[in-house]
């Protein structure tokens, strides 16, 4: 079962995607900001549990218990909206068909140009980074509430990221960090990760 951490109706109110847009072209969207985006803040091992509890809720009507409720609700959601939007974007101007790929116009509007896209995109992302940064420091804030969060295992799949949600996009290969180098300083107990070699 696929489970989707928002509705259409959050989607679609909270973005400035219209009513009118197809829900099956917004959906694997959806899902990619699960796995790719909250996923990797959660880790797998909660993101799983969260998944399991949404879908006893819609299933069975089990009430999800309350530390995870307001994960779900306060933080996740949010971020799963904007993620959705960000991705979404190039895809609800710029479709595949049969015929190629093809850029949508309408009847009453202007087409936008790619470079107006990508502004709206950066401006998207950056709000999703924001929710995505709440969420990573409330989880750290109150991880005694989610086991799931502080047990990872090797075997559990992805770890949580408990690093910053914001990229510049700035590399200084060989940059050192407290006179070791920092190839990834983001790992589960905030030091620097060095590369086994």
């Amino acid at each position: 079962m696929t489970t989707l951490f928002v509705t259409e109706d959050k989607l679609k109110s909270f973005t400035g995607i219209e009513e009118n847009v197809d829900p099956t072209i917004l959906y694997p969207y959806v899902i990619q900001s699960q796995d790719l985006y909250v996923q990797s803040t959660l880790g797998t091992k909660l993101y799983n549990k969260v998944k399991e509890y949404v879908n006893d809720y819609v299933i069975n009507s089990t009430p999800i218990p309350t530390a995870y409720k307001t994960l779900l609700d306060d933080y996740i959601a949010n971020m799963v909206v904007y993620y959705t939007y960000f991705l979404a974007l190039p895809h609800i101007k710029y479709r595949t068909t049969n015929k190629g790929l093809l850029s949508g116009t309408s009847e009453v509007g202007e087409s936008v140009s790619l470079d107006e896209v990508q502004f709206i995109m950066n401006q998207v992302n950056n709000t999703a980074q924001f929710y995505n940064e709440r969420l990573r420091d409330y989880l750290n804030a109150y991880q005694e509430d989610y086991p799931e969060y502080q047990s990872y295992t090797n075997k559990d799949g992805m770890a949580p990221r408990r690093g910053t949600s914001y990229y510049t996009g700035l590399a200084m290969p060989g940059s050192t960090y407290n006179n070791n180098f920092c190839y990834d300083c983001d790992n589960s107990e905030g030091r620097a990760n060095f590369p086994i070699y």
